[in-house]
């Protein structure tokens, strides 16, 4: 019975597809293999397509439909020449084969080649009636052509370059990010080292993985790409978001059959010892949903987040949303940016400019000239500005995106298929020596670039740990805020403002008296300059018969796949102070931190940290403590201060940290 409904599901489906077959004798095998190819290219596996198509095309070389196949295959994977052979051929054979103008043009149009692609049009839309005219895209395609010329015949002044085989390979590369110093690029591909070497069963292309590079200044080039260091990179897909401006947390998108509802942004963290931690989801809700989550992009000042989601609601497909910081891991709800920003069709790769003001994105909604193209658009007083297309030779009439660029506005970074390329989509950097893409102006005399960085750390000076609060700068010529930022849990903050000017920096907590000092900001043509300020600050209400050193304990360690703790007389009596220091301080807590080496499994590992830990708190329990005043966790591997390549540094990354943390 079962066999006889399989039956009749494939003659059914045969049927449905025997449209897709010419006139022309064509074997059983070859049509079973035409309708597969048909269900592969619905699927978006233009590759797998391809290859059935080329099977059935030894066979069928002269027939109309298979060569107008091949070139639909070639079309959706950028090979626009191949294309074009095969559409040509096609139409050669079967003038009056459904959709080959369509198809001409669209080959045309990638190509650039606009007459061509304007007079195929207008061919295909002559077969149309005026209601299928209402629902057919060529209207919006005739009207790219039309702005593509206007565009390319005033080209801005920007050179462009592939970054090279250092950068790119020749599978797709794509979504560059760099540190706001311009001494780290993270991007993404899928090559074929990727960690596991698996393919998508989606589109057979290999997962996704983030590579990092580093500039060297001595040599002026970047370093060969290899996979970024640490726990980002796993065996399904991880790509680059972006990094943050202080080159010390990477969003990455991850998108795992048993983890993720579609596609989730995560962050991670560099470790001290240079490695990146595995990536924690952002929260849900108010920015992960069960929706399409993707490229996001923090604020120069680490309190906004722009990121795109195809959640309900929006305007389009994919949309783009902020959200402010509320925490260091809490976010307020996300807010659309409306209509002026997001259109009825995709918007993706979002970039805030340092300024805090700019923005940068791609859409295929607004006025392009064709696939994606870059935009630009200005906060001004609450509103975002009608977006502003970069232009020709920045857009093409390609897929042009993911843009990002250096503090000092004079190189920028993208992804895009063009001729050049080692294969599938490469990064490009573009040069802005003449031209002021911020402004979108010529630069008439070289300029030199205006924002500085200016970080450091906020220490308490009693007690010797950082402090969170909020750093204020304010511009003496104008008596205004020129910035504001807030420092994270070790009182460590980083903010891009205009440089050459003397600021006032302070620092305001309510615990703490205020602090204010003047930093000069010193900017150069040549390299984005970093001033260091550091404050020590002083408590309001001083806390009593205070030892730093009580503060923060780091040396109980564990010996090899140990849960059991083997705590000294000395190390007790450490403890002991500790806790005896906990009751002087009543608005504290303890706070500890479990760890291992990387020598066993994940899950293993993570779940031996929190034995340790508790093994601790249940030590600090017995000596009275309240379990409230106790914050207790795991990290497993994640956190390593040493290598993990010598027994001494395997030594080292098994502990336990105990830490007074402030209520």
């Amino acid at each position: 019975m079962k066999k006889l409904a399989a039956l009749a599901l494939l003659i059914t489906f045969f049927s449905i597809t025997i449209a897709d077959t010419p006139a022309l004798q064509i074997s059983f095998k070859d049509k079973m293999k035409q309708i597969k190819a048909k269900m592969k290219y619905q699927n978006e596996d233009y590759k797998a397509a391809l290859r059935l198509y080329r099977d059935i095309y030894l066979n069928e070389a002269e027939n109309a439909l298979i060569n107008y196949r091949i070139g639909q295959c070639h079309l959706a994977l950028g090979s626009v020449n191949e294309a074009l052979e095969y559409f040509e051929k096609a139409y050669m054979l079967d003038n009056y084969l459904d959709g080959i103008h369509s198809s001409l043009g669209q080959a045309y149009h990638l190509k650039g080649d606009l007459d061509r692609a304007v007079e195929e049009y207008n061919k295909y839309k002559s077969t149309l009636s005026e209601k299928q005219l209402l629902k057919d895209d060529v209207l919006f395609y005739l009207k790219q052509c039309e702005y593509a010329k206007s565009l390319m015949a005033k080209p801005i002044k920007v050179t462009i370059k592939n970054m090279g085989s250092n950068i790119n390979s020749e599978y797709p590369d794509y979504a560059p990010s760099v540190s706001l110093d311009g001494k780290t690029f993270i991007f993404t591909s899928r090559r074929s080292d990727t960690k596991g070497k698996g393919r998508d069963n989606y589109d057979h292309g290999y997962y996704e993985d983030v590579y990092e590079s580093n500039y060297d200044e001595s040599t002026k080039t970047w370093s060969v790409a290899e996979g970024i260091k640490g726990r980002i990179n796993t065996v399904f897909h991880d790509a680059s978001m972006s990094i943050s401006p202080d080159g010390t947390e990477i969003f990455v998108y991850k998108n795992a059959p048993t983890t993720t509802k579609s596609g989730d942004i995560y962050i991670s963290r560099k470790g001290s010892t240079g490695k990146w931690s595995k990536p924690k989801p952002m929260p849900q809700k108010t920015i992960n949903t069960s929706y399409f989550e993707s490229s996001a992009c923090l604020t120069a000042d680490g309190n906004i987040l722009y990121f795109v989601s195809e959640r309900k609601k929006g305007y389009g497909h994919g949309d783009i949303y902020r959200s402010k910081r509320i925490s260091r891991s809490e976010w307020g709800e996300a807010e659309n940016l409306g209509p002026v920003i997001n259109t009825d069709k995709d918007e993706i790769g979002v970039f805030i400019h340092p300024d805090g003001k700019t923005l940068f994105f791609s859409s295929k909604g607004h006025e392009c000239i064709g696939g994606y193209d870059v935009f630009r658009s200005t906060l001004v007083d609450g509103k975002w500005s009608k977006p502003i297309n970069l232009g020709y030779p920045i857009n093409t009439t390609g897929d042009d995106a993911h843009f990002v660029m250096t503090t000092d506005n004079q190189t920028g970074y993208y992804a895009s298929l063009r001729s050049d390329g080692f294969g599938e989509k490469d990064v490009y950097e573009i040069n802005f020596e003449k031209y002021d893409i911020v402004q979108g102006v010529e630069i008439k005399e070289k300029q030199i670039h205006s924002l500085a960085i200016l970080k450091g750390t906020v220490t308490d000076n009693q007690i010797l740990q950082g402090v969170k609060g909020k750093i204020y700068v304010i511009d003496p010529a104008t008596n205004e805020i020129a910035g504001s930022t807030t420092t994270d849990e070790n009182g460590q903050y980083f903010i891009i403002l205009p440089g050459n000017i003397e600021y006032e920096v302070g620092f305001t907590n309510e615990k703490f008296k205020n602090s204010k000092v003047k930093v000069k900001l010193v900017a150069d043509e040549n390299t984005t300059l970093t001033t260091i300020k550091n404050f020590d600050v002083e408590r309001k209400e001083q806390l009593i018969f205070v030892k730093p050193e009580l503060f923060e304990v780091q040396n109980i360690l564990f010996k090899l796949a140990s849960a059991q703790l083997e705590i000294s007389e000395a190390s007790k009596k450490q403890l002991d102070a500790v806790i005896k220091q906990l009751e002087t301080a009543p608005g504290f807590k303890i706070q500890i931190h479990g760890h291992t080496d990387d020598m066993g499994k994940e899950k293993y590992n993570l779940e031996l940290s929190l034995e340790r830990a508790d093994f601790i708190a249940q030590y600090v329990e017995n000596k009275g403590v309240e379990p409230i005043r106790l914050v207790v966790e795991g990290f497993g591997s994640d956190l390593p201060i040493a290598p993990n390549t010598t027994e001494e540094g395997r030594s080292s990354n098994r502990r336990v940290e105990v830490k007074l943390i402030e209520n």
